[in-house]
C-alpha cells in the first residue's frame, strides 16, 4: 500500500516515490517520470464515471498556478473542483477564487454547447464566469497573423467555435498562447487585451476594473478621434470656405474690372452714339435726373420699336440694364398728316422689375410732369 501524507499547503505535494499525499481530502499521486517527475491528482468518480487524466498544460494552471496562488495558503479553503448544485444539476468547476469561476480547456474538441452550459450555469450561481483555453502551440504573434489574412488556416479553424461561444461573447474567453495570454474583447480596437501569466494570476481578481478601464480608455481614445477628425474637418471646412472667399472677392474684383472696362466702353457710347440721345435727357433734365442718379453705374442697352394706330406713331426708345433689373423708356408720340410727322409730346417711364418708379410726361417746349401712377402696377 502506497504511503498516504497529509498536507496542509499544496506546495508541499512533492512528487517521491511511493508517496501519495492527501490534501484537502484530495489523493494526489507522485508520478516519477525520469523526463519530469510530477503530481497528478487521482481519478475522481463522477455519475459512476472516473474523469480523465488531466493534460499537463491543465495540472499546471489548476495546482502549480491557482491554487498555490489563491488556494488554501492564501485564504484558508482550496480553491479547485469546487462542485455546486444549480437547476437539478451539479457541476464542478476547475477553479473558484471569491466570486471567479475559472475553468480550463485542453481538450478543443468539447461541443460548443457543454462549453455554454458551463458558463450559463457558473454565471447564473453568481460567479463571473472565465474560460482559458489551451493554444500554447501558438505563438500571439501567429494569432495575429492569421486574423489578419483571408485565407483559411489552423489556427482560424481551432479559435472560430470558440468566439462564437457565449464566454467569447461575455468577454470572457483568455486563449493561452506560447509567450502570453490575449482576452478577447470585442468592444476594443484590438479586439484583446494582452498579458502575460504572471499579470494573470496577480491580478486574478481585478480583471473587471482592467477590462473596464480598457473599454474606457478605447471609448476615450475614440472620443479623442472623433473630436480630432470634427476639427479636421472644420479645418477642412474653413480651409474650403476662405479659399472660396478668396475666389468670391477674386471673381467680383476681375467682374469689377470687367464692369469698369464695360462702363467706360459705355460711356464712350453714350457720348458719342446717337441712340442714347433720350437717355441722355433723362440725365441733362434737373427733373428727371433724380430718379435715374443711381443708374450712373449701370450700363444700358438699347433697342427700339414703333407702334402706329390712327394716325398716331409711338417710338420706343428701350434702355435695359445689362446686369440689373433698370429700365428706361423714352417714348415719343407723333402725329402723322400725309407724308410728314409732327412731333406731339414724349413719355419717360422708370421702372425696376417690371414695377413702374415714376413716369413722366413732357410736352414740346414744357418742363417734364410726373404723372399719377399705380406704384404696384405690373408692365
Amino acid at each position: 500500500m502506497k504511503k498516504l501524507i497529509k498536507v496542509k499547503f499544496y506546495k508541499e505535494c512533492i512528487p517521491r516515490k511511493g508517496i501519495w499525499y492527501n490534501h484537502s481530502g484530495t489523493i494526489f499521486i507522485s508520478v516519477m517520470r525520469k523526463s519530469k517527475p510530477y503530481i497528478r491528482r487521482k481519478s475522481i468518480l463522477l455519475n459512476n464515471k472516473n474523469d480523465n487524466e488531466l493534460s499537463e498544460w491543465h495540472r499546471e494552471w489548476q495546482y502549480d498556478k491557482i491554487e498555490t496562488h489563491y488556494g488554501v495558503e492564501k485564504f484558508g479553503i482550496k480553491s479547485y473542483e469546487i462542485s455546486i448544485f444549480i437547476n437539478g444539476e451539479t457541476h464542478r468547476i476547475d477553479n473558484v477564487v471569491k466570486n471567479v469561476a475559472l475553468e480550463f480547456q485542453h481538450t478543443l474538441s468539447v461541443d460548443i454547447e457543454e462549453i455554454n452550459s458551463r458558463f450559463n450555469a457558473h454565471s447564473e450561481y453568481g460567479f463571473i464566469a472565465y474560460l482559458i483555453i489551451d493554444l500554447t502551440k501558438f505563438s500571439k504573434i501567429e494569432f495575429e497573423g492569421s486574423f489578419n489574412s483571408e485565407r483559411r488556416n489552423p489556427l482560424k479553424t481551432k479559435l472560430k467555435k470558440w468566439f462564437e461561444s457565449d464566454y467569447c461573447k461575455a468577454e470572457n474567453l483568455f486563449v493561452n498562447f506560447n509567450d502570453g495570454i490575449y482576452r478577447i474583447v470585442n468592444s476594443i480596437k484590438n479586439r484583446y487585451i494582452d498579458m502575460s501569466e504572471q499579470y494573470f494570476l496577480d491580478n486574478l481578481l481585478n480583471l473587471e476594473d482592467i477590462l473596464q478601464l480598457e473599454i474606457e480608455n478605447y471609448k476615450e481614445i475614440v472620443a479623442q478621434e472623433k473630436e480630432k477628425e470634427r476639427v479636421s474637418l472644420l479645418k477642412i471646412s474653413e480651409e474650403r470656405r476662405v479659399k472660396n472667399e478668396k475666389e468670391r472677392i477674386e471673381n467680383l474684383k476681375k467682374e469689377e474690372r470687367i464692369r469698369d472696362r464695360e462702363l467706360y466702353y459705355f460711356y464712350q457710347e453714350v457720348k458719342d452714339n446717337e441712340y442714347f440721345k433720350f437717355y441722355k435727357k433723362c440725365y441733362t433734365n434737373p427733373i428727371i435726373r433724380p430718379y435715374v442718379n443711381k443708374y450712373l453705374s449701370e450700363i444700358f442697352e438699347y433697342f427700339t420699336d414703333n407702334h402706329i394706330e390712327d394716325g398716331i406713331l409711338e417710338k420706343n426708345h428701350n434702355y435695359y440694364s445689362k446686369y440689373g433689373n433698370a429700365q428706361i423708356i423714352y417714348r415719343t408720340i407723333s402725329i402723322l398728316k400725309k407724308e410728314k410727322t409732327n412731333y406731339w409730346y414724349s413719355e419717360i417711364i422708370i421702372r425696376e422689375k417690371n414695377k413702374i418708379i415714376v413716369k413722366f410726361k413732357w410736352e414740346k417746349g414744357k418742363s417734364p410732369v410726373k404723372q399719377l401712377t399705380n406704384e404696384s402696377f405690373i408692365f
